[in-house]
């Protein structure tokens, strides 16, 4: 009888022994970056000696250039890889409805300005000659700001030295306000961009680091 108890426990302590062999949690495996050594698991294509990641290189300076209003192009005066200077004009707007404002604003002034050598020779009252003076400023404000507009709105320039990189626009095409039709790129110095740069990668940049 004491055989058969002896027998029993021994196969329940071996039993508990089993359970508690397959419920043991499995150890998960960590990456440590202690003086540069590579870890077998990183899989990201970063190690210690270096960063893998897909990049372009783009100028450090450049702009896309637009039109702030509708208009018609009459003429487009650079071609991709030429090289321009600052202020030079790039694209042409056909300027009709433009000069048109201007002229009415000018007609505008003139029509204030006879109001006021009129009344100075009708000796009108001084509130109505203030009056008429007023609204000669005023004409003269629309005018100045009627020529802004053309000045501004005729022509595309070149806001730096620079080469062109693309032209997106033709003669006898519409441009609308915000449309990018001309890529302009300073040459002359570089910059690196990357979007798929891991956090891990980051920490091993370091300024002057070569790269292949």
């Amino acid at each position: 009888m004491k055989k058969i108890i002896f027998i029993a426990l021994a196969l329940t302590a071996l039993l508990l022994n089993a359970c508690a062999g397959n419920n043991a949690p499995t150890a998960i495996p960590t990456i440590v970056l202690d003086g540069g050594n590579p870890s077998p698991n990183d899989n990201n294509g970063d190690n210690a000696s270096g960063v893998t990641a897909s990049a372009v290189i783009v100028p450090v300076n450049d702009a896309r250039l637009s039109f702030s209003s509708v208009g018609r192009v009459t003429s487009v005066e650079v071609k991709v890889g030429d090289t321009v200077t600052a202020g030079q004009t790039l694209v042409r707007l056909d300027t009709t409805i433009l000069e048109a404002r201007v002229r009415e604003a000018e007609a505008n002034l003139a029509a204030a300005q006879a109001q006021v050598r009129f009344l100075m020779r009708q000796k009108t009252d001084q509130v109505h000659l203030e009056e008429a003076n007023a609204e000669v400023d005023r004409a003269q404000a629309l005018l100045d700001s009627a020529n802004a507009t053309l000045n501004a709105q005729s022509t595309l320039t070149a806001p730096f030295d620079g080469i062109i990189v693309s032209v997106d626009i033709a003669p006898a095409e519409v441009v609308v306000p915000g449309q990018a039709v001309i890529v302009l790129g300073d040459l002359s110095s570089f910059q690196v961009e990357t979007t798929d740069l891991s956090e891990l990668g980051v920490t091993k940049l370091q300024v002057g680091q070569p790269a292949v």
